[in-house]
């Protein structure tokens, strides 16, 4: 999966989210019998480079399906809506089933959601006086379209502010991820895929905010391990 780095000079351009969707992709198929991870968006898993996953599944969609109508079936893991709150609540109900998933969105409009991943914050506070209650799998977010590179669309896709938020929240709740390259990011989704709490009673949010467009060079996957924390 990882980006071949031929040298400390190698300034060549990669699209860092199109490599994690390669990723993605092979999770979903290694899942696929066992049902238990989806990826959640409003809409822009295509805008935000993880077409790929549509290589073994489809979005789900149960109505008619149209002749010019792409990647729909009855059968989907991807679950697309143009509703943050509804991705929000499909994920977080979602993993209190024991499985997994990723939500992807732009960072602008994922502030939709600020009061519930708050009270999501204080349910894993409360959740860990609970002696009976099993871990579930870490809230993932993957963000995109920065403030720091500005688009076509900048003025209206673009705004940090949720990291301002997620930021306020203790560190054994929410971890922040500011991947630089393709395989910093990859190390990352890796990471935040498998975490169940590091080691603690109950599971986190992981906030990811990599760049959606090419940026040239690219990390030693072995030297990204520092990048998860």
């Amino acid at each position: 999966m990882a980006v071949a780095v031929k040298s400390v000079r190698d300034h060549s351009e990669n699209w860092a989210t199109r490599v994690l969707g390669r990723y993605l992709r092979d999770v979903m198929k290694l899942n696929l019998a066992s049902v238990n991870f989806r990826l959640f968006g409003p809409d822009e898993t295509a805008s935000n480079r993880l077409a790929d996953v549509y290589d073994v599944s489809r979005k789900v969609w149960m109505a008619e399906i149209e002749p010019v109508d792409e990647h729909l079936g009855p059968d989907g893991r991807v679950m697309e809506v143009l509703s943050e709150h509804l991705c929000q609540g499909w994920l977080e109900g979602y993993l209190l089933t024991g499985r997994h998933g990723l939500f992807s969105c732009y960072e602008a409009f994922v502030h939709i959601v600020d009061s519930m991943v708050n009270q999501h914050a204080k349910w894993l506070k409360t959740t860990r006086t609970i002696p009976w209650r099993r871990p579930i799998a870490s809230l993932n977010y993957l963000l995109t379209s920065h403030a720091w590179r500005q688009d076509h669309n900048g003025l209206s896709h673009q705004d940090p502010g949720f990291i301002d938020h997620v930021a306020n929240k203790t560190a054994d709740v929410a971890r922040i991820y500011l991947p630089p390259d393709a395989n910093c990011l990859l190390s990352v989704g890796d990471h935040c895929l498998r975490s169940r709490g590091y080691g603690r009673r109950d599971s986190d949010i992981q906030h990811a905010v990599p760049s959606h467009r090419p940026m040239p060079g690219a990390t030693l996957l072995r030297r990204c391990w520092p990048a998860r924390w």
